[in-house]
């Protein structure tokens, strides 16, 4: 699995998730300026609704930048032999109850969500605070950590089986 592709196919992924950012706080800002102000509408709050929503978006998309500038940061970094999951790991587990096998790129903490394929393999990137990443970090090929998808459901036994 080539790390340098899954990097660049994530990146192109987030941009694509920044331009559609980018189009919808142009449209809550356009719906904030032409919505009815408190002088002509007491109990209407959609311009102050749509203000907010646009500036939350804005927040998302400094997260979201900050994120590709993070990726693009470790491509650039030598490219070590891993011995252990940490930051920019790609990691394929196995579920050993389920026989299913994963994997998944653990990244930074404002970067979880994004999915991509690469070799016909979907990839999935983690935060390094999601759940399941903090299990992950530190394991070495062969551990099996338990990890438990909801609170109260039985814990499921993921084999590493590759941390490239």
């Amino acid at each position: 699995m080539d790390k340098q592709e899954i990097y660049e196919l994530v990146v192109r992924a987030i941009k694509a998730e920044i331009a559609q950012d980018e189009e919808s706080i142009i449209g809550l800002r356009e719906a904030s300026i032409e919505a009815p102000g408190a002088m002509q509408s007491h109990s209407d709050t959609s311009k102050f609704q749509f203000g907010t929503m646009a500036n939350t978006l804005g927040e998302l998309l400094d997260t979201k930048r900050a994120a590709v500038a993070a990726i693009k940061a470790l491509a650039n970094a030598p490219l070590s032999t891993e011995t252990q999951v940490g930051i920019g790991s790609v990691v394929s587990i196995e579920d050993l109850e389920q026989k299913k096998s994963a994997q998944y790129f653990v990244v930074l903490p404002d970067a979880g969500g994004v999915e991509v394929v690469v070799d016909g393999r979907l990839v999935v990137v983690i935060a390094e605070s999601a759940p399941l990443a903090q299990k992950l970090m530190g394991a070495r090929v062969g551990d099996v950590v338990e990890f438990s998808v909801e609170s109260g459901a039985p814990a499921r036994r993921l084999m590493i089986r590759d941390i490239f």
